[in-house]
């Protein structure tokens, strides 16, 4: 806490003074493993909060922008000139923080990856399209094939039975806790356990989320196919389309970016320069090998 001497008033120090902190200050109710094992627990039991904000839907393209560099979220940057507003979007720890550097927690904050301008981003999305659009007969008659392929794939079963493997698992590894804690295991014998258990539910769950995302194909392959159409067959750039058919992009170091669209494998690589300013500003884009 922060006193003001003059109001008289106390409010909580959010890093306007370096704070302390002292180890081992006294003697432990509980032991330092125990402590950390109960707030990874703690944390596993939580309820996951959506990262997204209320503002994740205001672009077209909020929420599916990353960093390819720090793996962090994009944001947007926006200013106003006499003329136009300017947007742009980029990394949010190189937006927050800047150049890379390590607290003195020891924890490593910002990122060297720079930020790139909406029409530089817009241009490139439609460049991909056009792409794609050279392959869309082949691409289109692959899409149809596999998604008829899921039609005899029964996987209400497979979901139901991966549910309560995992549930079973999780209850292993809650006794696990339980018998660690009444000390009728081992520390070793715990973090071997944990870690097998751990690693099974991961696989596990990698694999329903796989076999959900094939049912929802199964049962909705006619709409999919559609959407399909509609981004192969797209030819005018269109932002509020976009947003209906990319599923994320990835802004790499050099101008470089990958794009992905929905239900299409592979992503388009790009990469992009730029020519002119004002209204002969342009975006010029190439095919990344």
């Amino acid at each position: 806490m922060i006193t003001d001497f003059l109001e008289h008033k106390q409010q909580k120090n959010k890093g306007q003074e370096k704070q302390l902190y002292f180890m081992d200050h006294h003697e432990p109710i509980i032991n330092r493993e125990t402590w950390d094992m109960a707030r990874e627990e703690y944390s596993r039991r939580s309820i996951i909060v959506d990262e997204k904000s209320k503002y994740s839907n205001r672009y077209w393209c909020s929420g599916k922008v990353k960093c390819g560099v720090c793996g962090a979220n994009c944001v947007t940057r926006t200013s106003l000139t006499k003329n136009y507003r300017w947007r742009a979007w980029q990394c949010s720890q190189a937006y927050t923080y800047g150049k890379p550097k390590t607290d003195d927690t020891g924890n490593k904050k910002g990122c060297t990856n720079k930020l790139i301008n909406e029409k530089n981003l817009i241009s490139c999305v439609h460049f991909a399209l056009q792409h794609i659009t050279f392959l869309k007969e082949e691409i289109y008659e692959e899409m149809q094939e596999e998604i008829n392929g899921f039609q005899g794939y029964n996987c209400k079963e497979l979901i139901s039975s991966l549910k309560k493997e995992i549930k079973v698992l999780d209850g292993k590894k809650e006794k696990l806790i339980d018998l660690y804690l009444e000390k009728r295991i081992t520390q070793e014998e715990f973090e071997k356990m944990k870690r097998k258990y751990t690693s099974s539910i991961g696989e596990k769950q990698h694999n329903l989320k796989k076999i959900e995302k094939n049912n929802d194909i199964k049962f909705n392959s006619a709409n999919i196919m559609e959407q399909i159409k509609k981004i192969l067959f797209l030819n005018m750039p269109a932002p509020e389309l976009y947003a209906e058919i990319v599923e994320k992009i990835i802004l790499y170091e050099n101008r470089n970016l990958d794009i992905f669209f929905m239900y299409i494998p592979d992503p388009v690589c790009i990469h992009y320069e730029t020519t002119g300013k004002g209204e002969s500003y342009k975006t010029e884009c190439n095919i990344r090998n």
